[in-house]
């Protein structure tokens, strides 16, 4: 999962741009209600610690 990269981990409203979320918050409410945590959440368990919204 591109979040959880090492090098170049992209932000969150990139992903969500990626993915066509017509913003970073419905991203992430998505990203909770299929997975149990935020994006950043997930980021930081992963080894990450970029944090954008």
């Amino acid at each position: 999962m591109e979040l959880a990269a090492p090098l170049r981990r992209p932000g969150v409203a990139e992903v969500a741009a990626r993915w066509q979320f017509a913003d970073s918050s419905h991203f992430i409410r998505a990203f909770k209600n299929q997975y149990g945590q935020t994006p950043a959440e997930f980021a930081r368990a992963n080894g990450t610690s970029r944090e954008t919204k």
